[in-house]
């Protein structure tokens, strides 16, 4: 599969079974990533005035959307551009998108612990960064 199309077939089953892991904890989860994203950057506080548990349900909500489109690559970049359109009118900026991949990644790592393989971590940043490219682009231009 091109990569700039999706992921591949090996790489939707990880994120999709690591997801379903950490699901079950979803509260756990969504808490510990928001908590992680802000602490990472403060300005990212500012940017909502929902309180943080509503943007931990929302967060796992886009995490659940994205799951249910990931093998289908044109539904998962119609949302994705979207979302990046209305992130970008919230204040988003390009430099949040590594943020919120890293402080993924770190949060995943810290739920799953010696579960998440390297090929987990793989899977998970091909993930965020196909989805932060569409983001980007539908926001700002070509990356």
């Amino acid at each position: 599969m091109d990569h700039t199309l999706g992921l591949t077939a090996e790489e939707q089953s990880l994120v999709k079974t690591t997801f379903a892991k950490v699901s079950m904890r979803s509260a756990t989860f969504s808490e510990l990533f928001m908590n992680q994203l802000f602490w990472a950057d403060q300005s990212l506080l500012k940017l909502s005035n929902l309180p943080k548990n509503e943007l931990s349900r929302k967060f796992m909500q886009m995490l659940a959307t994205v799951m249910s489109v990931l093998d289908k690559p044109e539904e998962l970049r119609a949302i994705m551009e979207e979302l990046g359109l209305e992130f970008a009118a919230e204040g988003v900026k390009k430099r949040h998108y590594t943020i919120f991949g890293k402080v993924l990644l770190a949060t995943l790592e810290r739920v799953l612990g010696e579960n998440f393989t390297p090929d987990i971590r793989a899977a998970w940043t091909h993930l965020a960064d196909f989805l932060s490219t569409i983001a980007i682009e539908a926001a700002y231009g070509k990356v």
